[in-house]
């Protein structure tokens, strides 16, 4: 069932905590091509979980609108009967097995990731049952695969049901409050390039120990950079614990690049690269990585759009072959286009129904001045992308896809000169005319649009409050201190302070943390809240006065010691994985921190001092120029 799955939607591996299993179908699968290519579906998810006792075998398709959902039914059908009456080819078996071997490998890349799939299985059956699953899989033939699809394939067996909504008026109202709040455009990804620590730390990480400095842990890795004649980066850290690579290759050519008028055009470029060249269809780009058993991804932040292949370090020189072609050979036929469209416009009325995602694209749109990059949103808003024209996309990438903006970093057992050498060979002719546009961000200072605003949301069970500000900048000298600062406000444990008081003493939150987001520019600090409706007014009030408190008394030396001690001893699990530190290696190189970085992160959360976090506690945070967002089915009384 394993690699039949993988036929009909990709292999999603069986590491239910780390592997991607809520990803779309690989564009060379069967579902893939009877449900997206032909604009049925924008999205089509399947999921098997390894059980004791026999489970469901689930498919999700997401539809671009109510007419679909009788076709795209019959279209799934259509497919499962194929696979019944003719079975599989032998590529497609070859292909669902290298893929399975990769995944394997893949699941297993870190201690965390390990220790989590033997003890998954130690409970259901036994952690035997890893040593032996590439044997199991490759014994797989395809006479077993239509028997499998015979027995359990049936419409006896089959539950459907669908979600259908139903066309009601616009639900979504404003209430400006104070202050000259901006009527809600659009909703800003809640992710972002930029630096965040984990969430959620050890109970024990809010406990210092009596020492004065925190015990280093070794950092290994020592990245090799070089840079070619034509301008492209390459950055490589050798990593031998395992036979997997990841490349990442990004372009400084990210949301920082759109216009008011063209927001999402960057986003929209940067999915159309892996939807065909002049030299292969996209059919035929998927079939390259997929066929290896690698997972092939595309990201759009504000700063860079990157492609970034995780698969087995065999492959290297074919998975950067791959690459070459897909940067330097776009065609965006307009097919293409029109497919991508419907998946971004159906993605983008989705998150217009998230509270959260709501709450934070009007925080930004308060904060930041008409015609800055972090006013948008990443992924643009439905006119914007509607609008977009295949000639627009066309001429954004002859103006920002060329050598010189291009980084790629490389990450697993592999030598930094058998990189550079392959790099060299597939994107060294590469050329472009021209000085490259400056890769900064204009500067802006808190106090925009302060005041508060409500966004109804009806028919919604949860407000969202966002209560922010923009920041520093990555380059500023209070960086390490709001770093340690952050921690202690609203990240360790869960939710530092902040989480402390609104969530475990007064009971008033499901979540509530504090981001600190430097980049190129002054990024947002933010403090965000899931509330009950009713305990919106209660948790505003808790929020400040945690920042009074915080700003009138400062912090503790074991608060600093413990918020020290954690984002030392965090890095190392940042770097466990290969795309860990290929995203690492890229923040790097984005920020021109140094290729000693890693050797010298330890000594900077260190050198800060107790003066400089309390200094930033009472200069830094700007909670009285901020602006204040809730989202969701709340009114003001």
């Amino acid at each position: 069932m394993l690699i039949l799955d993988a036929a009909l939607n990709g292999a999603k591996g069986i590491n239910l905590w780390s592997s991607p299993l809520d990803a779309n179908a690989t564009k060379s699968s069967r579902l893939y091509k009877a449900l997206i290519d032909k604009r049925l579906a924008t999205y089509v998810n399947s999921n098997l979980v390894p059980t004791q006792n026999p489970y469901l075998y689930k498919l999700t398709i997401t539809l671009p609108d109510t007419f679909q959902y009788q076709p795209a039914e019959e279209a799934i059908y259509d497919e499962l009967e194929r696979v019944k009456n003719y079975g599989l080819t032998s590529s497609e078996l070859s292909k669902a097995k290298n893929q399975w071997v990769a995944r394997a490998f893949l699941d297993q890349d870190t201690s965390t990731k390990l220790a989590h799939q033997l003890g998954y299985f130690e409970s259901i059956a036994s952690y035997k049952f890893l040593s032996n699953l590439e044997e199991k899989i490759n014994q797989v033939s395809l006479d077993d695969l239509r028997r499998v699809a015979i027995k359990y394939f049936t419409n006896r067996a089959r539950t459907v049901g669908w979600f259908v909504p139903v066309e009601k008026k616009q639900s979504i109202e404003v209430e400006k409050l104070s202050a000259e709040g901006q009527l809600p455009r659009s909703r800003q990804s809640a992710t972002s390039l930029l630096i965040r620590p984990y969430h959620l730390a050890s109970p024990a990480a809010r406990f210092a120990s009596d020492a004065t400095q925190v015990s280093r842990p070794k950092i290994s890795l020592s990245p090799q950079r070089k840079v070619l004649s034509n301008g492209v980066s390459i950055v490589v850290a050798e990593n031998t614990t395992g036979p997997t690579i990841t490349i990442r290759a990004s372009m400084k050519a990210g949301a920082m690049r759109d216009s008011d008028e063209k927001a999402g055009i960057a986003n929209f470029v940067g999915q159309m690269l892996e939807h065909g060249n002049r030299n292969k269809n996209v059919y035929q780009i998927a079939e390259g990585f997929d066929f290896l058993g690698a997972n092939l991804k595309t990201d759009t932040d504000y700063l860079v759009t990157s492609l970034t292949v995780n698969g087995l370090k065999k492959d290297a020189e074919t998975f950067i072959s791959l690459l070459a072609e897909i940067f330097q050979n776009p065609s965006f036929p307009q097919s293409e286009v029109e497919k991508v469209r419907m998946e971004r416009l159906t993605e983008l009325r989705q998150e217009a129904d998230d509270t959260q995602l709501v709450a934070d694209q009007i925080l930004r749109e308060r904060i930041y001045p008409p015609g800055h990059p972090f006013r948008r949103k990443v992924e643009g808003t439905v006119k914007s992308v509607e609008r977009l024209k295949s000639q627009d996309l066309l001429s954004f990438y002859m103006r920002y896809y060329r050598p010189d903006h291009l980084t790629v970093c490389v990450a697993g057992d592999i030598k930094p000169e058998a990189v550079f050498q392959l790099v060299e060979k597939s994107f060294g002719s590469w050329s472009a005319k021209g000085a490259p546009d400056s890769f900064s961000l204009p500067s802006v200072a808190p106090g925009l649009g302060g005041g508060e605003q409500v966004v109804t949301m009806k028919n919604k069970s949860q407000c969202d409050i966002a209560f922010g500000f923009p920041s520093i900048s990555i380059r500023s000298p209070s960086y390490y201190p709001m770093l340690v600062l952050n921690q202690i406000f609203g990240q360790a444990g869960l939710g530092g302070r902040l989480g402390d008081r609104i969530r475990d003493q007064e009971g008033l939150a499901y979540y509530a943390y504090s981001s600190f987001d430097a980049s190129l520019c002054e990024g947002p600090f933010v403090i965000r809240a899931g509330v009950n409706p009713e305990r919106v007014d209660r948790t505003v009030t808790v929020m400040k006065e945690e920042i009074e408190k915080l700003k009138a008394q400062g912090v503790t030396e074991m608060e600093v010691k413990a918020a020290k001690r954690y984002l030392i001893l965090s890095l190392p699990i940042q770097l466990e994985s290969n795309e860990g530190i290929a995203r690492t290696l890229e923040r790097i190189e984005l920020f021109q921190l140094g290729n000693d970085y890693l050797q010298r992160y330890a000594d900077l959360i260190e050198g800060v001092k107790m003066d400089n976090v309390l200094d930033c506690a009472r200069t830094r945070l700007s909670f009285d120029q901020a602006a204040l967002v809730i989202a969701g089915p709340y009114e003001r009384k």
